[in-house]
């Protein structure tokens, strides 16, 4: 697993993505040879699905957004959205093969991103419900609203995390790996390819 862009801009000699990464994540070389191991088939990585806060020293100085004014905000505001992962994430448990991740989810399934669904947002979770619109010609739009959603909030936390944070994100396409998710390469919302 490659945590680092694979492509960079402007100097090459020194890392930043990596240098404010070790920053919140101290034991990032060790997490990286395990899930280079596991990838190989070897060892395993010590992971969990959500991030706690229980007894965490806050890793930088990230205030929290005052509280959202309703659930489509906590949702679907992009802006908003950010700024909570970015707080989240640097009051969270990052021991063992825990990465910082801003988890930029729209819900449960791909392909609702990109052709077609009704998002409802709830207390913990995203709601979809079919599209009222729906056929069996099933395409990928590029100008579906919850893709352009999902690429924005993808852009709010590359800028909110200041390169802090990886920016976990659903792929519409691709094949499955060890885990039951997409592996192979994707690219983020700052352009840089990442390997999975």
């Amino acid at each position: 697993m490659t945590l680092t862009p694979s492509r960079h801009s402007g100097d090459n000699s020194f890392n930043y993505y990596n240098y404010f990464l070790n920053m919140w994540k101290k034991n990032l070389e060790e997490t990286k040879q395990r899930y280079i191991q596991w990838w190989n088939h070897k060892g395993i990585v010590l992971n969990m699905w959500e991030h706690f806060q229980e007894g965490v020293k806050p890793h930088a100085d990230v205030p929290a957004p005052p509280a959202p004014k309703d659930l489509n905000q906590k949702w679907f505001d992009p802006k908003w959205r950010a700024e909570y992962l970015d707080w989240y994430v640097a009051h969270s448990c990052l021991k063992a093969d825990m990465l910082p991740v801003a988890n930029t989810q729209l819900g449960p399934a791909r392909s609702p991103l990109s052709s077609g669904g009704v998002f409802e947002g709830g207390e913990d979770t995203i709601w979809i419900h079919p599209d009222p619109d729906f056929t069996d010609d099933i395409k990928f739009n590029p100008e579906h609203p919850n893709w352009l959603l999902h690429k924005q909030l993808l852009t709010e936390c590359k800028e909110e995390g200041q390169r802090q944070l990886l920016c976990g994100h659903a792929r519409p396409h691709g094949r499955h790996g060890r885990s039951g998710g997409s592996e192979g390469h994707g690219q983020g919302a700052d352009g840089h390819g990442y390997a999975a």
